[in-house]
């Protein structure tokens, strides 16, 4: 089994084919070579090169100078089982070292395994802690802890799962990306039914295209990765009369993609 098969996300994985880009959301950049380090991108290497001694020797250097993407890694390798056994607990407290060192991806990956209750108890309210340690690594001010027991911060952060989970599943159509189509598509989330809607989509050959692909490709490629995640997630007590529902644009553009040599695994969320 390759590299790339032996790491693929396991919740979508009916869902990603061996193409050679994905679709990236350009307000939301989440490959791990966005925040990496040094040792961080010596190990990406050598593990996209099956070199899983040389990857841990260096990870581990990553980990004892304190590189929080090396922590990141560590924790992928130990989630999915590749190049070291599989140990979910150790995967989880390498997380949390590289959360609290300030990585995002660490962050926010503890937060959809609190969202999820991926071999933890459910619970947005740990889910929420996590995601404001993310924005508190990018300078927000971290709340008080007795707040993420509160409905709002409870709704909001299962909105904010969702539109992970979401995001995450998205694969950009392989036709699209060789005839040059690019997109924008705008849906709002009604976390009250758990529904989301089209508003509106656009693609760089126009709204009247005869031949695939066209801006629908972008319409059903979204659609489908929210119903997925709307399906994933439980949903939080919330009442029918306050009006959570939020607006997303989501931009498919060719121009920002994903190398074919770098292993799905370590920038896709885990299980």
């Amino acid at each position: 089994m390759s590299l790339k098969d032996a790491m693929k996300w396991a919740r979508f994985e009916h869902r990603w084919q061996r193409v050679l880009v994905a679709a990236l959301v350009v307000m939301v950049p989440w490959s791990i070579h966005a925040q990496s380090s040094s040792k961080a991108d010596a190990a990406l290497k050598q593990i996209d090169d099956n070199q899983c001694e040389p990857a841990i020797d260096t990870i581990n250097q990553g980990m004892r100078e304190q590189e929080p993407k090396a922590f990141y890694i560590a924790g992928q390798l130990f989630q999915n089982g590749f190049c070291l056994q599989q140990n979910v607990p150790r995967a989880l407290r390498l997380y949390e070292r590289g959360a609290l060192l300030g990585d995002r991806e660490s962050a926010r990956t503890l937060a959809l395994i609190h969202a999820r209750g991926d071999g933890v108890l459910q619970s947005y309210r740990e889910a929420g802690r996590w995601y404001a340690v993310m924005r508190h690594s990018s300078g927000e001010p971290e709340p008080a802890p007795e707040s993420f027991s509160s409905p709002d911060v409870l709704i909001t952060t299962y909105i904010e799962a969702v539109k992970d989970l979401a995001f995450m599943s998205i694969v950009y159509p392989k036709d699209a990306v060789e005839k040059g189509v690019t997109g924008t598509v705008k849906v709002r989330f009604d976390p009250r039914v758990a529904r989301v809607t089209l508003l509106s989509s656009t693609d760089s050959l126009g709204t009247n295209v005869a031949a695939e692909p066209n801006r629908h490709d972008f319409e059903r490629t979204l659609l489908t990765a929210y119903g997925d995640a709307i399906r994933i997630l439980a949903r939080p007590s919330m009442s029918p009369n306050v009006d959570n529902s939020v607006e997303q644009t989501v931009i498919f553009n060719r121009k920002v993609v994903v190398a074919a040599n770098q292993p799905i695994g370590l920038w896709a969320l885990p299980r």
